[in-house]
This record gives C-alpha cells, sequence and structure tokens, in this order.
C-alpha cells in the first residue's frame, strides 16, 4: 500500500510559482472537497504526474506548464 504524507508542486497547470503544499497524513482519511474551479482535479493531475509521468486528464504535457 502506498501511503502519501505531503503533496507538492508549483507551475502546474493553473497554480502559480510559489509551492503549493497539502499535508495528507493529518488524518487516517482525507476528503478533498470545493467549488468549481477550486483545483481538486488539479491535486489528482499532479499526483498522476508524479506517479505515472502524464496527468489524469486527457492533457498533454505541454500544457501542464503554467506559462
Amino acid at each position: 500500500m502506498v501511503t502519501f504524507t505531503t503533496v507538492r508542486w508549483k507551475n502546474f497547470l493553473s497554480t502559480g510559482n510559489t509551492f503549493t503544499e497539502i499535508q495528507l497524513d493529518r488524518s487516517p482519511t482525507t476528503l478533498i472537497i470545493g467549488e468549481n474551479g477550486a483545483g481538486k482535479s488539479t491535486i489528482l493531475d499532479v499526483l498522476c504526474f508524479g506517479l505515472f509521468g502524464k496527468p489524469f486528464r486527457k492533457i498533454n504535457k505541454g500544457q501542464l506548464i503554467n506559462t
């Protein structure tokens, strides 16, 4: 089993040049909720890109970098 403790990224999709860090080990389970456009899918894309080298959604690698 893989246990994630922290997810950290910057310049990924619509996030800026400062690091975004989310701690996932504060409790036994983690629920990610938010309004549309809050970045829930970005977290999923970050995890998938970190593990497999490609995002969860059908986005090419050139579109992942925040310009």
